[in-house]
């Protein structure tokens, strides 16, 4: 299961839940606090947590690109893959976007690897603890 933490994203795909980013440690003690990059999977049938593994292998080729690590993001599910965008990273507030795929392949070649978005046109600045919502093919930011 994931460590406890605040202020991360979850979203719901197919049977599971999936849980990224937010941060862990003592809201009394903010020199603890650490912000997370991490993905866990909660499957519901089977109520089990499975992490997904997204660091470098040397059976792959390509090295892993990770976003940064954060809390207060916004997150959503569009065409079978997890949306995060902006958040706050521990020092400062992002306006990045990435996602990844939710669907796994059997082998190591074809485990979801994260891609940061190539964002165009106008869109909204560094923000957090905002929701998100998806219509047709676009992507709603709220607030911020």
């Amino acid at each position: 299961a994931p460590a406890p933490r605040y202020h991360h994203s979850a979203v719901v795909y197919g049977d599971s839940m999936f849980v990224f980013g937010g941060y862990t440690g003592d809201l009394n003690s903010p020199a603890n606090l650490r912000n997370l990059n991490d993905l866990f999977e909660f499957r519901f049938q089977s109520c089990q947590w499975i992490e997904w593994t997204t660091s470098n292998s040397q059976l792959s080729r390509r090295p892993r690109v990770l976003p940064p690590g954060r809390s207060a993001h916004g997150a959503a599910v569009y065409d079978d893959q997890m949306w995060i965008f902006a958040g706050y990273d521990g020092n400062k507030r992002l306006n990045d976007m990435w996602r990844v795929p939710l669907q796994r392949g059997d082998s190591e070649e074809a485990c979801p690897r994260w891609q940061q978005v190539d964002q165009s046109g106008e869109h909204p600045p560094t923000c957090c603890n905002f929701p998100v919502a998806v219509a047709r093919d676009s992507m709603f930011v709220f607030s911020g």
